[in-house]
C-alpha cells in the first residue's frame, strides 16, 4: 500500500509539473493568449472556419484561422499572416459598408479597428510579435466597450511574451 501511495505521489507531482496554465494557450515561440473568464477555446469546425473567412473575405492577403476562442459575448478568432505586412492588412477595411467606431495604428507594431456592421460589432487587431504577424479578429453583438481605447488596451494586454 505504501509503495502504491509514493507511485501515486509521484504521478501526480509529474502531471502538476507538466500542466499548462488553463487560462492561457500556446500561439507559437513561447507567445501565448490570455483567456478571459468564461473564454473556452474551440475545435476548428467547417462551420466555424467559413465564418471567419466570411469575415475576412475583402482582405487580399491569406489570414488562415489558427485558433478559435468562444464566450457568451463574443467569439474571437487568431489568424496567422503569412508572406503579407501590416500595412497591407491595414490598408483594407474589414467591410465595404460599416461604420469605423475607433481606429489605432503604429504602422511598425500594430493596427486595431473596431466596426459596426449590421448587428454585429467586430474588432480587427494586428500586432507584431517577435517579427510574426499576429491576427485577432473579435465579433460581437454586445457593444459595450468594444470601440473604445481601452479595449484596444485590454486586448494587446492579453499578449503575453
Amino acid at each position: 500500500m505504501k509503495k502504491k501511495s509514493l507511485l501515486f505521489l509521484f504521478f501526480l507531482l509529474i502531471v502538476s509539473c507538466n500542466s499548462v496554465n488553463d487560462n492561457r494557450i500556446l500561439l507559437f515561440n513561447d507567445v501565448y493568449f490570455e483567456l478571459f473568464v468564461g473564454d473556452k477555446q474551440r475545435v476548428l469546425e467547417e462551420r466555424v472556419k467559413n465564418n471567419y473567412l466570411d469575415l475576412i473575405s475583402n482582405k487580399e492577403v491569406q489570414i488562415p484561422l489558427f485558433k478559435h476562442i468562444k464566450n457568451k459575448n463574443y467569439s474571437l478568432f487568431i489568424g496567422l499572416p503569412y508572406n503579407t505586412t501590416l500595412s497591407k492588412i491595414n490598408q483594407q477595411n474589414l467591410f465595404e459598408e460599416s461604420i469605423i467606431l475607433f481606429s489605432k495604428k503604429d504602422e511598425r507594431f500594430f493596427s486595431f479597428k473596431s466596426y459596426k456592421n449590421k448587428s454585429d460589432y467586430v474588432v480587427e487587431y494586428v500586432q507584431k510579435v517577435d517579427e510574426n504577424l499576429l491576427y485577432i479578429l473579435l465579433v460581437s453583438d454586445y457593444s459595450e466597450s468594444i470601440n473604445h481605447l481601452s479595449y484596444f488596451e485590454e486586448l494587446s494586454k492579453r499578449i503575453i511574451k
